[in-house]
This record gives C-alpha cells, sequence and structure tokens, in this order.
C-alpha cells in the first residue's frame, strides 16, 4: 500500500565561490661600478602607499632587506613574498636606504610599483605589475635596478727632502731643488727652508697606480760649496682601500740603493788665507859684519 504525498519536496544546493590567493614576491637588482658588490651590503626598503606614492617612515612594510650576490656579480634584493586575497589594485615604493659615505654615492631612485589583483573566475586571483608606470612582462621582469657608483676620495702626493750643509750653517733659500716626471719633465723648483728642509707642491690623485718622480739639487756657484750630485727616484704606490680612502706609500732609492727619504749633503770649505809676506831681518847690534851694507840700502 503507497501513501499519496501532495507536498512538493524542494532540495536547495547553496554553493559558495571564493577564489584563492595569489601571492606576488616583488625583486630588485643592484649593480655597482667602481669596485665589486659584497654580499649582504646595501639596504632596501618597501613601503605600502596610495596611488599618491608618497611614502616615510610610517609606510615601511619590510625594511633592511639586503642583497644576495648571485654567480654573475650582481646583487639581487628580494622582499617577502605579499599574499592578496581581493580583487583591487595596490601601491606600493621601493627604495635604497643607504647615505652616501664609504665612497659609495647611493642610488636616490624612487621605484614605484602599482599590483592589480583581479578574479580570473576559475578559483584564482591572479596579479599584474606596473613598475614605474610600464606593464611588467617576462621580458621587462627586472625593472626595478638600483645603480650605484663606487669612487675613493682624491688624495695627494706630497714629496719632501732635507738639506744638509757641512762646515757652515744653512741659510734660508741657499739651494735649490727640482722635481721631474717620469718622462723628464720639470714639475716644479724649491728652495730650502733655515731648517733645510724643502717641500714641492702637493700633486693631487684619483686613481690607484704607481707613480714616479726623480728630485735632484740645482748645482749653483756658491763659494767654497761642493754640490751633492745625487739623484733621487721617488716611487709613489696609491691603492684604494675600498672605503672611500687611498693609501699612499713612499718608497726612495738613490742610483740603485734604496733610501729612507730625499737628503742632500753639500760641503762648505772656507777659502784658505793668503800666506803673509816675510819681514826683513834686521841683523843683531853685537853683528858689524854687514852693518855698512844695511845702512846703505836703509
Amino acid at each position: 500500500t503507497y501513501e499519496e504525498l501532495t507536498t512538493d519536496l524542494i532540495i536547495k544546493f547553496n554553493n559558495t565561490y571564493k577564489a584563492d590567493p595569489v601571492y606576488v614576491t616583488l625583486e630588485a637588482t643592484k649593480s655597482l661600478t667602481g669596485r665589486d658588490l659584497v654580499d649582504g651590503e646595501f639596504k632596501f626598503d618597501l613601503h605600502k602607499t596610495d596611488s599618491n606614492f608618497v611614502y616615510n617612515e610610517n609606510t615601511i612594510m619590510q625594511d633592511d632587506v639586503v642583497l644576495t650576490l648571485n654567480a654573475s656579480g650582481i646583487g639581487d634584493v628580494r622582499f617577502m613574498p605579499m599574499m592578496f586575497d581581493k580583487e583591487g589594485t595596490y601601491y606600493y615604493v621601493i627604495v635604497e636606504d643607504e647615505k652616501e659615505e664609504n665612497g659609495i654615492k647611493p642610488d636616490d631612485t624612487v621605484h614605484k610599483v602599482e599590483i592589480t589583483v583581479t578574479d580570473n573566475h576559475s578559483g584564482d586571483l591572479v596579479a599584474s605589475l606596473k613598475v614605474n608606470g610600464e606593464e611588467v612582462t617576462d621580458s621587462t621582469a627586472d625593472e626595478i635596478i638600483f645603480k650605484n657608483i663606487y669612487k675613493a676620495a682624491a688624495t695627494e702626493i706630497v714629496i719632501k727632502g732635507t738639506k744638509t750643509l757641512n762646515g757652515r750653517d744653512l741659510e734660508a733659500e741657499e739651494f735649490s731643488f727640482e722635481l721631474y716626471d717620469k718622462d723628464g719633465t720639470r714639475l716644479e723648483t724649491v728652495k730650502n727652508a733655515d731648517d733645510g728642509s724643502f717641500t714641492f707642491k702637493a700633486i693631487p690623485v684619483d686613481k690607484a697606480g704607481k707613480y714616479e718622480y726623480t728630485v735632484k739639487e740645482v748645482k749653483g756657484n756658491g763659494e767654497g760649496i761642493t754640490y751633492d750630485t745625487a739623484v733621487y727616484n721617488v716611487i709613489v704606490t696609491v691603492t684604494d682601500n675600498l672605503d672611500g680612502t687611498f693609501k699612499v706609500e713612499y718608497a726612495y732609492s738613490k742610483g740603485e740603493e734604496k733610501a729612507d727619504g730625499v737628503t742632500f749633503v753639500n760641503i762648505y770649505t772656507a777659502p784658505k788665507p793668503e800666506p803673509k809676506p816675510e819681514s826683513p831681518q834686521i841683523p843683531q847690534t853685537s853683528d858689524n859684519t854687514n852693518l855698512g851694507l844695511w845702512l846703505a840700502i836703509a
């Protein structure tokens, strides 16, 4: 026996759709001209902003992210992945967090990143990027590039010497000295101070390398002076400390021998006094042998 049902049976299926979130990892590259990059140096900040891309210390999302040196010597900068679970447009700024020091001129470029998240209606959220207003594609994936320049501050080469005079006291500006470059071109002539020291004008240098000079004394015509004819070679080695400074080292030689510095020694010899004429001898009064002769001469 069957009982007839007169009530309609309604079956409802309630589905919920929610697309899976999308993850975006922002990356940048760093290059340095002037010296090699060091792994872990340079810091970068990621700011979350509005469409005006205005940023300050209160907008920082990720800070002090350092680069990782890759096999090509380029610095890779990778921020932590960001999750997006809603459609919309999001704005970010990436900047280098460095100041000018140790010979490094930082890159003050402000890279503006625009991320648009949309639903593909297949269960996923997808993200598209613009960097500095340009669409990012597979061929332009490395649009965020920071370029730095390293250059050590210029230094100076200062060549000095000493003059010694044996035989009498030295006078200021009594002797002259010449400085020549490696090609034999005379650069400068200076005179000694009253203490015997002399210094050539500082030579500015902004590159590492070896610089060669020659120092000579000018042979004068001072009375009684024997001049030092030595020729000093000065080799100056300038080394970049890679911290924005140079190290300057001096090596001296006189002929084939090493020297501690540039020292010229002159000798003064006083003129010999002229001999006095001999006085005529007057005979003794008790000796009358030549008296008449002396009287005649007188």
